[in-house]
């Protein structure tokens, strides 16, 4: 692997996160979808993203307790406005046939774990 494609790289991904940061994470609550779950809404813009680095990006901005299957790669390209962490999280995941394990409640007490692993013989 060539260094400077690594560092530009790296340095891509960290760009879109100080993006991602610098825009408003909380929208109005005349949006029902975010009424339902009490959950904030959301806007995420990712452009060739590593799949596992927005996986880990979600585990560490909403304290989830994650375990992601080694086997796991692709990147990510989306904008997504006005949804919640678990829309965008779900979304993903189905996107790249991957399922999702809940476990527990979301709470800042007890964060939730999941699992995050490729579904067999799925098709998008």
């Amino acid at each position: 692997m060539n260094p400077n494609n690594h560092s530009s790289s790296i340095g891509l991904v960290l760009f879109l996160l100080v993006l991602l940061f610098l825009q408003p994470l909380a929208a109005g609550s005349d949006d029902p979808a975010g009424e339902e779950s009490g959950e904030p809404l959301c806007s995420f813009r990712f452009m060739d993203a590593d799949l596992v680095h927005v996986l880990c990006f979600f585990a560490q901005r909403f304290k989830l307790n994650m375990a992601i299957d080694p086997d796991i790669s692709g990147t990510v390209t989306l904008r997504l406005q006005r949804v919640t962490w678990r829309q965008a999280l779900e979304l993903i995941c189905k996107r790249h046939g991957l399922g999702i394990e809940w476990v527990g409640k979301p709470s800042d007490e007890h964060p939730v774990g999941l699992v995050i692993q490729k579904i067999e013989n799925q098709q998008i």
